[in-house]
């Protein structure tokens, strides 16, 4: 004899939940270019990043054409176009009480030009569509040969 098949909530509620995991598996790897990020044109930013109080080891690690890396994403922010070194400075004070400004001994402050491809919508600069250009911001970044604590001094 031949039993009825009986659709139950239970039932339901899987053929529901399959369908929602092929749904997303879909939109994940086939309906990647509709988000509004990938719709944006990609142009060129230029940053510079500061590094201060560095020694004469990070000053000869870092080098034009180096790409730079974001450590958190361990991702691409653009290739290394120019390095301008000068010395440290340090705000002394003389017996007198008025404060100098006298440049530290063996370390040094770095700016890097950095250039990257990447989108600008309403003031806001992303790079490689994740990582937000902040003025101000401090970042770990890395290069091949070097690691170091920079901040994003200004958008060119």
């Amino acid at each position: 004899m031949k039993q009825k098949f009986r659709l139950n909530w239970i039932d339901l509620l899987i053929v529901l939940l399959v369908a929602g995991l092929v749904a997303g598996t879909y939109l994940k790897f086939r309906g990647g270019n509709s988000t509004t990020a990938s719709r944006e044109p990609q142009t060129t930013i230029t940053y510079q990043v500061r590094l201060t109080e560095v020694r004469q080891l990070t000053v000869d690690a870092i080098r034009v054409g180096d790409t730079l890396y974001d450590d958190e994403t361990d991702r691409s922010v653009g290739v290394i176009k120019e390095i301008q070194v000068e010395p440290a400075k340090t705000l002394l004070s003389d017996p007198e009480g008025e404060l100098h400004w006298a440049d530290t001994e063996d370390r040094y402050d770095i700016y890097i030009t950095v250039e990257a491809e990447g989108t600008v919508k309403d003031n806001t600069y992303t790079v490689n569509r994740i990582y937000d250009l902040s003025i101000n911001s401090f970042r770990l970044f890395y290069t091949k040969y070097s690691i170091w604590q920079g901040r994003i001094w200004d958008i060119l």
